[in-house]
């Protein structure tokens, strides 16, 4: 059989695989990601080891009963690997907004300041999510800013005669 090197597109680990395992899906031994086998032919960069010339597998005569094969048996898994997220990652001062927004009076103006950073970072990078989580926090930040500036102007300005028996 005929062997051939390629390098992992996620890490770059150098890996070889015989032409029999062209297309077939596998996982790396450095970074567990999930890879299919290029064809060496349609990749230059790719270095046969031997000139001897093995067809792949769709022009070979098994190739239906490979095929069936392939599409029938599970791919082996690592116990480590895990399937690549899509959801965006959260933006952490968008969180930290959130929780400072729940502490009464001394959170409101931490709430506010994450609040609008986050939104920033957010419009900025468009790999990080959590724009809800950042309005949200600036939201109840500015309720609960509000209702802090309420209450104290109630208890500074209340009358002396309502307070009662001193």
């Amino acid at each position: 059989m005929s062997e051939f090197k390629f390098s992992c597109p996620n890490c770059g680990q150098h890996l070889r695989a015989e032409m029999d395992s062209v297309g077939v899906e596998h996982l790396c031994p450095a970074c567990h990601a999930g890879l299919v086998v290029p064809n060496p032919k349609s990749a230059p960069s790719l270095r046969l080891e031997t000139e001897k010339w093995i067809p792949p597998p769709e022009q070979a005569h098994s190739a239906p009963i490979a095929a069936a094969l392939r599409a029938t048996m599970p791919l082996p898994r690592h116990p480590k690997a895990q399937p690549p997220s899509s959801a965006p990652k959260l933006n952490p001062l968008a969180i930290v907004s959130v929780v400072f927004a729940l502490l009464p009076v001394i959170g409101c103006l931490p709430a506010i300041l994450c609040g609008h950073r986050a939104q920033k970072e957010i419009a900025g990078n468009p790999l990080l999510g959590g724009r809800n989580l950042a309005t949200l926090g600036l939201s109840l930040g500015y309720a609960s800013l509000a209702l802090t500036l309420v209450f104290l102007a109630l208890w500074l300005f209340r009358r002396p005669w309502e307070t009662g028996p001193q």
